[in-house]
């Protein structure tokens, strides 16, 4: 999609509209979203954390690591939905090369809640120093 015709679409700014822009309501978008939301609600319950509106509840908190590999698409509509953010923007606003990193920490500065935090965001320092080249795929320069 075109700057030029998705940024015209209000929809496309909201965490719980986009899905019914004019961009996706033809398609299995919307069915797909609610599946990663509930895959992704359900991972971090089995870690202690149970969504309550924009935040999460912390049922048991703990120090573990979760490392989850999939498409640059699906990582930023993860990250998007944990961070209130409507996909589109992430997916237009953001670019992640294969191979890259990301990393998400809790805050947990409320009693009781935890909010999810991006630490890192396409990082790929592994890659320069195993001597590998970082790709420009799905990144559209001109």
């Amino acid at each position: 999609m075109l700057p030029g015709d998705w940024t015209k679409c209000r929809e496309m700014y909201d965490l719980e509209k986009w899905t019914d822009s004019p961009f996706y309501k033809d398609s299995n978008v919307k069915a797909e979203f609610k599946r990663v939301k509930k895959g992704l609600d359900e991972l971090l319950l089995e870690y202690g954390y149970r969504r309550e509106g924009m935040c999460y509840r912390i049922e048991r908190s703990n120090d573990d690591t979760i490392v989850i590999f999939c498409h640059m698409a699906v990582s930023l509509l993860m990250i998007g939905y944990m961070l209130g953010i409507a996909p589109p923007l992430m997916w237009h606003g953001f670019f992640a090369a294969p191979s890259t990193l990301f990393e998400i920490q809790t805050e947990e500065r409320a009693d009781g809640l935890a909010y999810f935090r991006v630490r890192a965001l396409g990082e790929y320092s592994h890659l320069y120093s195993a001597g590998e080249p970082c790709s420009n795929s799905g990144f559209y320069p001109k």
